[in-house]
């Protein structure tokens, strides 16, 4: 009778052990795209946006330059707050010098409200009238921004709903120390 016991209690376990053992599914044969850091680049191909194509050099920290943008004959244009370089989005917080001159036929531009600095020759596009800038705080404007411009004939346009009253004062005294000595106006 021992020796009965034993091979029933012996039968019992492994049947228990096949019946509890977990059945695996196969893995999907999809995988995740694994999400992509923001990286250094020099000069890279942003994707379309707003109908607008650029160059832009990015930081690390998720942040973007804008180089150029390619040629439009486009009499309005407005700059993108965010770029797409490599499926990763960057924020446009610069220009650099020349970034706006392929835009020849433009007579309004609108910059984003992430422009925090103006480089030295970034305002070049020829026959610029209009310059619409949506920032809550006063970007820098470098000496020699608007280098080639005959700013007099210029009109710059600040968002009165996001800019305030003393940013607006900052921003004006930076326009004037750069050189411009167009219209400032707060609508």
């Amino acid at each position: 009778m021992f020796k009965f016991m034993r091979r029933a209690i012996a039968m019992a376990l492994a049947a228990s052990l096949v019946i509890a053992t977990p059945v695996y599914a196969a893995q999907s044969p999809t995988v995740a795209p694994t999400p992509v850091a923001p990286s250094v680049q020099d000069d890279a191909k942003a994707e379309e946006a707003n109908g607008v194509k650029a160059t832009v050099d990015t930081e690390a920290d998720g942040s973007a330059a804008l180089v150029s943008v390619e040629a439009s004959t486009a009499k309005s244009v407005t700059i993108p707050s965010k770029l797409k370089v490599n499926g990763v989005e960057y924020t446009v917080t610069t220009l650099e010098k020349g970034a706006l001159k392929n835009l020849s036929k433009a007579k309004t531009i609108t910059l984003p409200e992430t422009i925090t600095t103006l480089k030295k020759g970034s305002i070049q596009a020829k026959k610029l009238k209009t310059l619409k800038i949506n920032s809550k705080k006063a970007p820098k404007v470098e000496k020699g921004a608007f280098k080639g411009k005959n700013t007099k004939k210029m009109t710059i346009k600040v968002n009165k709903k996001n800019m305030s009253k003393s940013q607006f004062k900052t921003f004006k005294k930076r326009l004037k120390k750069a050189g411009y000595k167009g219209k400032v106006v707060r609508k």
